[in-house]
């Protein structure tokens, strides 16, 4: 007997003798017909795949396998036959041999390119717990480029988890994935599934982009896709669909010979006036900031995150940041959700006690997770973002152009975006012509309306201990690249928020001499402000989002009584309804927080 095997054995004494234990007893099992099955000895199976032979042991499949176990227990022809010959051609020989590997060893590899297959064949084995670890690895490479196919394969072989997360990445970032060379591929009763949701997330664009997702699966294949073109077309909320994109299909060559989809379209858009426009299941999620009403760099932070829940009324914990993050700002591009992440650390020119390291983090709502987003930012545009940040500036996203604003002093930047194969990437910051004026302005808001930036209010810094609220308000004309004045708000405000509902600017809140409860509404047209209700509670230093003609303020810096006492974090969330010109309390949040970020998503 080897030092090894002699090692194994525990020998206990009994009344009668000893009792002797191989404590390895399992592992020299599996190693024996592991050398058995690598030389070809005792094999009593051959399996065939693709012409490709492979030999192995039914007491060990039968072991693993539900299916081998019927097939030689319950009296079927394989069970009578001394070398029985079993046809696997579902999957690959690679497959079938990696599935045996570890039946012998315990141990099985799989990667993107033999997941599938593994799958495949787990799925006929009727090897569950298998299976279900190659689904929970296949999820975590979906994304917008295999999601399409990922739903046909979640279907076909039962998996409900990735089945759901398919399904809801091609509702949230439909205008992305219609883009897609997957997308061209698929067929018209997927499309037709896809057309009949109405939660599609559809960004800027809206209906547009649906309307035009049919049209480029139509013109993959016209000759065997023209006849069930009418149909798709029913499912498009056409009276949603601008003029100028319908425009755009008539002058199409295929359209010369099918005119009567053309009559079909304005019969349509003429009658369905009351079609109600898709509405994508959305929440609010809150992301990090301060626990504390004490806010400078190195004071009490928060990795938490929370969404609240429309439907439901109730703030859900989310998962939290990798880091304590100080000055978080969080946007929606392209249906990706993305927070600035500044940790903060000792030693610096600017701020001798502090200094802060640029980062960028890109929620995937899919997996749950945060996931590193420093390289989908170009050097300069992280740069003029962090300098923001630092200086107390403000960014605006335009929701059309999907363009970030930054303003930071007197200087303004612009920052683009695109697209491909489903990720992000933001360009070098352009710098715009810059206003003097705002040259000591800091704690501003700004607002994106009709692709025009306006700067609303401020802290005007004169010296060190003299620094005053402003209610100026100042437009940049993107279009015309140039500076215009506005009139100013009924009264000043800094630290506040800002957000367009309806074609017109809300000023929310916010700190002049003591903290804010009112609030004043901004006709673009008529250049004009006026007071509308006030908040229940005076907050600054808090977030305003707008959802299906609401706006919903959150947490922020308080009183501890009403309109006095020491200062006070909220949790508390209140919502504007302007039908009724009131603010309602909802459910707060679960942590008080201020100086946070927060967005729609």
């Amino acid at each position: 007997m080897t030092g090894k095997k002699r090692e194994s054995l525990v020998v206990k004494a009994t009344d009668n003798g000893i009792k002797i234990n191989n404590k390895n007893v399992g592992g020299l099992v599996l190693d024996g017909f592991y050398n058995l099955w690598k030389d070809k000895l005792l094999c009593d199976v051959k399996l065939t795949c693709h012409n490709e032979v492979i030999y192995a042991h039914r007491s060990m499949l039968l072991i693993y396998s539900d299916y081998f176990k019927a097939m030689f227990t319950i009296g079927l022809s394989e069970s009578s036959q001394s070398m029985p010959q079993i046809q696997l051609d579902e999957t690959s020989p690679e497959a079938l041999k990696s599935l045996l590997l570890y039946m012998y060893t315990g141990s099985l590899s799989v990667t993107n390119d033999t997941v599938q297959d593994l799958i495949v064949l787990t799925d006929l084995l009727q090897m569950r717990d298998v299976k279900e670890q190659c689904f929970q690895y296949m999820e975590k490479s979906l994304d917008v480029t295999n999601c399409l196919g990922m739903w046909n394969f979640a279907e076909t072989y039962g998996s409900t988890t990735l089945l759901v997360k398919a399904i809801s990445l091609v509702k949230r970032r439909f205008p992305v994935i219609v883009q897609t060379e997957e997308f061209l591929n698929i067929s018209s009763s997927r499309l037709e599934k896809i057309l009949k949701f109405e939660d599609l997330s559809l960004g800027n664009n809206g209906e547009d982009d649906v309307f035009k997702g049919v049209v480029r699966w139509l013109e993959h294949n016209v000759t065997e896709r023209i006849n069930c073109f009418k149909d798709m077309l029913k499912l498009v909320k056409l009276i949603h669909v601008s003029s100028p994109v319908i425009n755009e299909l008539k002058q199409m060559m295929f359209m010369q010979e099918n005119l009567e989809i053309m009559t079909s379209i304005n019969f349509q858009r003429s009658t369905d006036t009351d079609c109600p426009p898709r509405h994508p299941i959305q929440c609010i999620y809150v992301v990090g900031g301060y626990l504390q009403s004490r806010t400078g760099p190195m004071c009490p932070r928060l990795k938490t995150v929370e969404r609240y829940d429309f439907k439901d009324n109730v703030w859900k914990n989310s998962q939290t940041l990798p880091v304590l993050a100080s000055g978080v700002q969080v946007f929606n591009i392209h249906g990706k959700l993305f927070t600035t992440s500044f940790e903060m650390s000792h030693g610096d020119s600017l701020m001798p006690d502090v200094s802060s390291t640029p980062g960028f983090y890109e929620y995937d709502n899919i997996q749950n997770i945060w996931k590193d987003a420093n390289d989908c930012f170009a050097p300069s545009a992280a740069k003029v973002i962090h300098d923001c940040l630092q200086k107390s500036g403000s960014l605006a996203v335009c929701p059309r152009t999907n363009k970030i604003y930054i303003l930071s002093d007197t200087d303004l930047y612009c920052i683009d975006s695109s697209v491909n194969d489903g990720e992000v990437s933001f360009s070098e910051a352009e710098q715009l012509p810059s206003l003097q004026e705002l040259e000591t302005y800091s704690n501003h808001s700004t607002v994106i309306h009709k692709d025009n930036l306006f700067v609303l209010g401020g802290d005007r810094r004169i010296s060190a201990s003299e620094i005053f609220p402003v209610a100026s308000v100042f437009m940049f004309d993107c279009s015309e690249n140039k500076w215009i004045t506005k009139t100013s708000m009924q009264e000043p405000r800094a630290r506040f928020s800002a957000v367009l509902m309806d074609d017109y600017i809300y000023a929310v809140g916010g700190f002049n001499s003591r903290r804010l409860r009112s609030v004043e509404r901004y006709d673009p047209v008529t250049d004009t402000w006026r007071y509308i209700e006030s908040m229940n509670k005076e907050r600054s230093h808090f977030k305003c989002v707008v959802h299906l003609n609401k706006i919903y303020a959150m947490g922020g810096k308080s009183y501890s009584r009403y309109e006095g006492g020491a200062r006070k974090v909220l949790s508390s969330c209140e919502v504007y309804d302007p039908e009724t010109d009131m603010w309602t309390y909802i459910a707060p949040m679960n942590q008080a927080r201020c100086l946070f970020g927060a967005e729609l998503f």
